[in-house]
């Protein structure tokens, strides 16, 4: 029973030649080896990462083994699937593990594993201290963001040619009239929103003149 290691995928056939003494020989049946390159899958999901709810194509492919394959899927989520080609769409916020398992037909598996990341929806809401006053005016404006994956940049839009990029804004409007006030956020995943729309309305000053007529006479001075 000697051992023997097949290193190149293939079909074989092992047959044992027996000679005695006399010079007699005899010839075994074959036996068949079939040596397979090891089961390997590769797998990809798209999108990987989004905003609640999340619909994603996943897809893979499998080599070696015997070429006879079945695809299992685990999103993560509690939920299941089959086949080289699935949609599945996620219906919460939350960092996700899914897993294809494929097999071959003679029990060989592989594995695989993808990474989905889902967001809550992006949200930004705006508030001032004061909507109206004054020039110079001081709203004391301030964006709450929520949702997305939580990394923030900010475009203010003063409704009057400026702008600011901060999360909190003082700033002086000097121009008398009326303006909308708006705030565009965007994640670290290119997700945006644009908030709520706060109207303001800036007083010119309140200026007095007074004017007398005559200025100057004789008494009595009417």
């Amino acid at each position: 029973n000697p051992p023997h290691a097949y290193n190149t995928a293939g079909t074989y056939f092992a047959y044992v030649v027996v000679r005695d003494d006399k010079s007699h020989t005899a010839t075994s049946n074959s036996v068949v080896i079939n040596v397979y390159d090891p089961l390997v899958v590769t797998a990809n999901a798209t999108p990987s990462a989004g905003i609640n709810p999340l619909a994603v194509t996943f897809s893979a492919s499998a080599n070696g083994g015997d070429n006879n394959y079945t695809y299992t899927w685990t999103f993560g989520d509690g939920f299941t699937g089959a086949g080289a080609l699935v949609n599945h769409t996620y219906s919460s916020a939350g960092a996700f593990t899914a897993t294809v398992t494929v097999e071959d037909g003679v029990g060989h598996s592989a594995h695989k594993t993808l990474p989905v990341t889902v967001y809550n929806p992006l949200t930004a809401v705006i508030s001032a201290t004061a909507a109206s006053g004054t020039t110079p005016f001081n709203p004391g404006l301030t964006a709450m963001v929520s949702g997305g994956d939580n990394s923030y940049t900010y475009v203010w839009n003063f409704g009057d040619g400026t702008t600011a990029n901060t999360p909190t804004v003082n700033k002086d409007d000097n121009t008398a009239g009326h303006h909308g006030v708006t705030q565009t956020s965007t994640d670290g995943s290119s997700h945006a929103v644009v908030s709520n729309t706060i109207n303001m309305t800036v007083y010119a000053p309140l200026t007095v003149s007074l004017a007398g007529t005559p200025t100057s006479g004789t008494l009595p001075l009417p």
